[in-house]
């Protein structure tokens, strides 16, 4: 059974990538965009989308950077065989790489619906609160290099976080490259009303 791995694909110039996209360049057995209907389409982002099967389309985004030399292409690899959980970020000039840096994503292992509620409750706030979890959890999960020079993710094995705004907070656990869990709490504002006995003091202001 084939590994179906997916690829992100932009550059610096969104008016030429435009062009470029128009030619087809994944034709090939093994590599086709994820939207059949729009073949060359591309994000609002600026990505255009690109799924295959058993590889990555490394050699054609090389050939496409050699044939366009003044162009930067940034690809995004993710893997079927580790869950989509590393993100390879391959930087390309003039048929070449020139950089690679490997990013950390994360399996949301809980129950759709219960996000869902949390979603709906919170709106926009949902997704702020968490973007800005993910943000540390990247900071804490690091790129290392084991002895062959291999990089991999160094996921951190257990970790809490509890994050907030002016109207919610939210607690996420996280275990190894799992979201095992998020909680999220809507802030009431209560007024407290104290007797407070009078003084003497108080005479004299």
């Amino acid at each position: 059974m084939a590994n179906i791995n997916y690829t992100k694909l932009t550059c610096n110039d969104l008016q030429k990538f435009t062009e470029i996209m128009k030619t087809n360049p994944f034709g090939g057995a093994h590599v086709v965009q994820i939207d059949e209907n729009r073949p060359n389409w591309i994000d609002k982002d600026g990505y255009a989308c690109i799924e295959s099967r058993n590889n990555i389309p490394a050699n054609e985004i090389k050939q496409l950077s050699k044939d366009n030399p003044d162009l930067i292409f940034k690809a995004e690899y993710g893997f079927e065989y580790d869950f989509y959980t590393t993100t390879h970020v391959c930087t390309y000039k003039n048929g070449e790489e020139i950089d690679e840096i490997l990013e950390p994503n994360y399996l949301i292992c809980m129950d759709y619906k219960s996000t869902e509620v949390y979603k709906k409750a919170m709106g926009s706030h949902y997704d702020e609160l968490y973007n800005r979890i993910e943000e540390i959890l990247r900071r804490i999960d690091i790129t290392k290099e084991d002895d062959k020079g291999n990089k991999y993710i160094d996921f951190v094995y257990k970790v809490e976080i509890t994050i907030e705004d002016d109207d919610f907070q939210m607690q996420v656990s996280k275990e190894y490259n799992s979201i095992e869990s998020i909680k999220c709490f809507e802030k009431q504002k209560v007024t407290e009303i104290k007797v407070v006995p009078i003084t003497h003091e108080d005479l004299f202001f």
